[in-house]
């Protein structure tokens, strides 16, 4: 999978942060030696939208289709979009990420997300 330069930086941050072993989780939590939940996902991510005026009720769900959309927008092809989000057509994937199959926006390729 691929990472952009700032993400990669960030990770590596992290990751120099912290003493893993080939058991451990990247998200742990705190009560104990298993992965973070997808509630606490959901909170943290949602707490960081609160922090920078985000109003509206954002999750893990989310993310995953903005990710979609504006990797699209970017040049990203949408038979790529669809394997990552295993669906069974490129309909279904453009219909999931909000896009309109007639809609004739910009579209730039930059694989830099």
């Amino acid at each position: 999978h691929y990472i952009n330069n700032a993400i990669h930086i960030e990770l590596e941050k992290y990751l120099s942060s912290l003493t893993f072993t080939e058991n451990d989780y990247l998200f742990k939590s705190k009560k104990n030696n298993q992965p973070i939940t997808r509630q606490q996902a959901y909170r943290i991510i949602h707490k960081a939208a609160e922090e920078v005026g985000i109003i509206e009720k954002i999750g893990m769900h989310t993310l995953r289709k903005t990710f979609g959309y504006h990797a699209y927008r970017k040049g990203i092809a949408i038979s790529i979009i669809k394997d990552i989000y295993h669906h069974t057509s490129p309909a279904e994937t453009l219909r999931y990420i909000g896009i309109d199959k007639h809609d004739q926006g910009i579209i730039k390729v930059d694989v830099n997300l």
